[in-house]
């Protein structure tokens, strides 16, 4: 029934601009491993999202520094959000409790106990509770009862600490020497090809494949792919450069952000990462490279993690975008070091020469500095769009940032309409970005050279960006002239 109209009468219809919907710029996403059975045992091969240390160590565990080098998911923890105070980030846990190849089994353990103890610690890191057994050590043995007669808990270092409960039968006096039986997590098991990864024709993914993942279950666009402690096995790296420059078909990219071979001291001063960098192929547009290791106290980190924490500092700082470069900020770490811990000093030209590689490092120039504004791609590509970090940073950003604003556009009608829509709020996107200082100018055209007929009648558009995010003053000349000139001033 037609409602019959008399008076004024208003209505909505959708803005015409499009406001952006801007991607995280630095969102890292972290493959390695974490002792899960300290946290929730299933999280195993899918990304978990923490936007804190405690959310990560509920998740995933926590471990001592000095298992650092076993488990690079709590480095990258500690660095990140412990020292740099940025978060969210993604993280894919490998190490598999359900996996023999990734536990040890452990067979009646003895554990004495005497008449006045209550609570004994097993000084054993990440054994696996849901595989402990406790038994009265006799010749033929009977199993006690978890919380009627004990209860088990984790202490602060990962060691398991059994509590005898009063009411059960190993409540009261001294006790023969019981036995354990349990598995506890063997991270040595993990190993390179379980970071990598694989896919199956399914949609099942496991390792650095799980980036796909990221998207479709978090609604979050990767800016990084880290693995610490295993990005400098080339396999490794080279999953990690196809995975960042292709996700979910293409839709997003990520940069890979990678560490040069510490390992067996193939490293053994700062001449050698440049031939080192080539001869393993670490050579890609959306990759960095990172040398040394460096130190806090008695802490040992890879430099990528300290790279992807000040770098989204910085971009904290910028209003959320990566125009500014992380190079000639403080760390916070207090040396540099080679694997077999020999310490590394730069001076400003051998840190230079790495930089003229493509090489990442640490300067302690007034104070521990991240030193170099160049990717992998450096110095064989002089594209600045490939070789500046921070211009390769905004590119990626860029285009993931218009996946996300413009794919509620996908199927509309193609029409004229549609297309000043786009053009007009990209636009206005990136006169608010110049208008920032994040860019020196940009505009978006929809160019007829760029749409053939064949493209239009197959429902396909293309718009065309000119955009120049600013390149980093990587070097300021001053240059000093004695001016005669001045001598006139003694006769004034």
């Amino acid at each position: 029934m037609t409602t019959y109209l008399h008076g004024v009468y208003s209505q909505e219809v959708p803005t015409s601009v499009r406001p952006p919907i801007t991607a995280l710029a630095g969102l890292p996403v972290v493959v390695g491993a974490a002792p899960v059975v300290l946290g929730t045992r299933t999280n195993v091969n899918k990304p978990v999202l923490a936007a804190s240390f405690a959310e990560f160590v509920t998740k995933l565990g926590n471990c001592p520094a000095s298992l650092y080098s076993s488990y690079g998911l709590c480095e990258f923890a500690r660095v990140y959000f412990g020292l740099y105070g940025v978060g969210p980030a993604v993280f894919v846990n490998v190490l598999d409790p359900d996996d023999a190849g990734h536990m040890a089994s452990v067979a009646r353990a003895g554990l004495a106990w005497a008449s006045a103890e209550t609570s004994k610690t097993i000084s054993v890191f990440g054994i696996d509770h849901t595989t402990l057994v406790l038994d009265d050590g006799a010749l033929v043995p009977s199993a006690y009862a978890l919380t009627t007669d004990y209860t088990l808990a984790y202490d602060a270092n990962g060691y398991t600490v059994v509590t005898r409960v009063s009411t059960g039968a190993m409540g009261s006096g001294a006790l023969p020497d019981c036995h354990l039986t349990y598995d506890k997590l063997a991270p040595a098991g993990v190993d390179a090809a379980d970071i990598v990864g694989t896919a199956t024709a399914g949609g099942a993914y496991t390792g650095l494949w799980c980036v796909e993942d990221v998207y479709p279950r978090l609604q979050l666009a990767p800016g990084m792919i880290l693995a610490p402690g295993w990005s400098q096995d080339s396999a490794v790296a080279a999953a990690m450069v196809a995975r960042g420059g292709s996700i979910n078909g293409g839709v997003f990219k990520a940069l890979a952000v990678t560490d040069l071979d510490p390992d067996e001291y193939e490293i053994a001063d700062y001449s050698e990462a440049a031939a080192w960098k080539s001869d393993n192929g670490y050579t890609a547009a959306g990759q960095v490279c990172c040398w040394p290791l460096v130190t806090l106290g008695d802490e040992v980190h890879h430099l990528s993690c300290h790279f992807a924490g000040l770098a989204n500092q910085v971009d904290a700082a910028s209003g959320g975008t990566p125009y500014v470069s992380p190079s000639n900020r403080a760390m916070r770490i207090d040396g540099a070091c080679l694997e077999d811990g020999t310490e590394v000093f730069l001076s400003q030209d051998q840190a230079n020469i790495l930089n003229g590689q493509g090489i990442i490092t640490a300067l302690n120039f007034t104070g521990w500095r991240l030193w170099g504004n160049r990717t992998a791609a450096y110095p064989a590509s002089s594209d600045p769009k490939d070789t500046f970090v921070p211009i390769r940073r905004m590119t990626l950003w860029l285009g993931n940032t218009l996946v996300l604003t413009y794919f509620s556009q996908v199927d509309a009608a193609l029409t004229r309409r549609l297309i000043d829509s786009i053009v007009d709020s990209a636009n206005i996107f990136l006169n608010g970005l110049k208008g920032a200082g994040s860019i020196l100018g940009g505009e978006v055209v929809f160019a007829e050279a760029d749409n053939p007929s064949t493209s239009l009648l197959n429902g396909q558009g293309s718009f065309r960006i000119y955009w120049t995010p600013p390149p980093p003053a990587e070097a300021l000349t001053f240059i000093i002239e004695f001016d005669a000139a001045n001598l006139a001033s003694l006769f004034a």
